[in-house]
C-alpha cells in the first residue's frame, strides 16, 4: 500500500481530483491485489454517502463519483467514517457503524 494511507483514504483523495473510477482502478490505486475488496470499500463509501453509483459514465462497468457527502468526508474520517447521517434503511445494515474494512487499515 502507499504509504500508511488506508484504502479509503486513497480512494477519497483520488476522487478529489478526479471525476469517477471503478473497482480495479481503485483495486490498483490501493494495491489490494483483489478488486473484490476495492468494490467493498466502495459498497461501504456508498452505504454511507461519501461515494455514489455514477450513471452518467459510459466507460463499461460500474463507476462511483463524489455521493452527497463527499465535502465532509475528512471530518468524517477522524471519527471512524461514522456520518451520523443515517438514512431508514441503513439501520437495517448489519455493521454499518463499524469503522470501515478495519482489516485493511
Amino acid at each position: 500500500m502507499n504509504g500508511d494511507k488506508s484504502p479509503v483514504r486513497l480512494i477519497l483523495e483520488y476522487l478529489e481530483t478526479h471525476e469517477n473510477l471503478n473497482a480495479r482502478e481503485a483495486c490498483e490505486l490501493c494495491q489490494l491485489g483483489v478488486d473484490t475488496y476495492a468494490r467493498r470499500i466502495l459498497q461501504e463509501l456508498e452505504q454511507r454517502g461519501l461515494v455514489r453509483r455514477d450513471i452518467k459514465a459510459h466507460k463499461g462497468g460500474q463507476r462511483f463519483t463524489k455521493g452527497r457527502l463527499f465535502a465532509q468526508w475528512r471530518e468524517f474520517e477522524a471519527n471512524g467514517f461514522q456520518t451520523d447521517v443515517l438514512t431508514e434503511h441503513q439501520f437495517a445494515i448489519p455493521g454499518l457503524l463499524k469503522p470501515l474494512m478495519p482489516g485493511l487499515r
